[in-house]
């Protein structure tokens, strides 16, 4: 998502969650959004929060199961989607 923001690409907006920066991250996403394991497979670990409560209640797990994670804009079903997979080195 970093790639596209540098690029002006349009993409869910989505920001690095740290147990220090929730406020930081709802202020940019909004609700509902998602949480998002950074390394998983499938939607393993993702939820929907509504708020900035239940973001600080329900990170705390997925992170100890799954490490490290972000927020996510949720889009709503329907409408055109496309799918692209990047491949870079540092």
């Amino acid at each position: 998502m970093q790639t596209c923001r540098q690029h002006h690409f349009p993409h869910p907006r989505s920001f690095d969650l740290t147990l220090d920066n929730l406020a930081e991250a709802a202020e940019y996403i909004g609700f509902p959004a998602l949480i998002k394991p950074n390394h998983t497979t499938g939607a393993r670990g993702f939820a929907i929060v509504n708020s900035q409560e239940e973001l600080a209640r329900t990170l705390p797990p997925i992170m100890g199961d799954y490490g490290s994670c972000h927020l996510q804009e949720f889009i709503p079903p329907g409408g055109r989607q496309f799918k692209v997979e990047l491949y870079f080195s540092k």
